[in-house]
């Protein structure tokens, strides 16, 4: 059963969200139950107190607790929740990305936008759920999807769990024990004493490995370089998009790319003039040359507006071997 929580001050408003999440379940084949709060410090509690949610539907502007603040409140509780924000205001874009949405949906076209945000969204849970380690100990057991797992490393006669929310678990098992019981493929040997979960490992440089929890890890170049050969990103043709704050080091970078790259565009630009001029070039040459030209122009476009709005924008093309 997928569990819905719906959370808007406008009752009628969030009914009509209930209601379009609950018949896309229905056109999916799936069982779902949604709940209705028109507070949410009414949701937050809730939460707190142990209650399950699969989705949460968020009004952003809500008196007391706004949809942005509430989310990342709630992850506290239920980091693997999925969050589609629902609002009026397109104006919350930027914002919203530091809670991390699955989707974004604007009221005055919810009728269209949201029973396909939904579907989506109940798509990837239950390709998710198949995807968890229980976690072992004489006491207690807890379910731990895979996708929250950053690390495991052993110290004594325990392995600890890092986790993307800041908590950890430990089990009383060894950590050949442990690999063994995860999906094949999702994680690497860093050293004798870590496993490392390969989708939270945000970049690696020659140095260091950045993960998706702010902390950095450094295992000795021959072992830096092996992860870097099993790490998604270098093993086929894919992409995905980064947007982020942008850093003093980034911005002298972007200065530097100017310097250099416009005199160079410039250049270029006379010289297919000349050409064209002296009528001594011929549709291939010229044909490449206006390409090299418009490219050019794009990027630079694209520096000046990530300078100007105070965003990195990357949309990384990889090949991987």
């Amino acid at each position: 059963m997928i569990h819905i929580a719906v959370c808007d001050d406008d009752k009628e408003m969030g009914k009509c969200m209930g209601n379009l999440a609950e018949d896309c379940c229905r056109n999916l084949g799936q069982i779902c139950k949604s709940r209705l709060f028109t507070n949410g410090n009414a949701l937050l509690y809730e939460a707190e107190d142990g209650a399950h949610f699969d989705l949460l539907l968020l009004d952003i502007e809500m008196p007391e607790l706004d949809g942005m603040s509430l989310a990342t409140a709630i992850r506290r509780f239920l980091p693997e929740v999925t969050v589609i924000f629902v609002t009026s205001y397109g104006k919350y874009v930027y914002e919203a990305f530091k809670v991390q949405p699955y989707r974004y949906v604007i009221k005055g076209q919810i009728q269209e936008m949201l029973p396909e945000a939904v579907g989506d969204a109940v798509r990837k849970i239950l390709d998710e759920e198949g995807k968890f380690y229980i976690a072992e100990n004489q006491w207690t057991l807890e379910k731990i999807y895979i996708r929250n797992i950053v690390y495991i490393w052993h110290k004594d006669k325990y392995a600890y769990i890092e986790k993307l929310d800041g908590t950890q678990t430990k089990v009383r098992k060894t950590l050949r024990q442990v690999y063994g019981e995860l999906p094949e493929g999702d994680f690497v040997w860093a050293d004798r004493g870590c496993i490392m979960a390969l989708a939270q490992i945000e970049r690696i440089t020659n140095e260091e490995i950045f993960l998706r929890n702010g902390e950095k890890k450094n295992f000795g170049r021959e072992k830096m370089t092996e992860i870097k050969g099993k790490h998604p990103s270098q093993a086929c043709w894919g992409g995905d998009v980064l947007i982020r704050q942008t850093t003093a080091e980034t911005g002298w970078i972007r200065v530097i790319y100017l310097c250099i790259g416009a005199p160079i565009w410039y250049g270029l630009n006379r010289l297919v003039y000349g050409l064209l001029k002296k009528k001594k070039v011929n549709t291939a040459s010229l044909g490449y040359l206006a390409y090299l030209s418009v490219i050019g122009l794009m990027g630079f476009t694209n520096i000046i507006l990530q300078m100007l709005s105070g965003f990195d924008v990357q949309i990384n093309i990889i090949w991987y071997a």
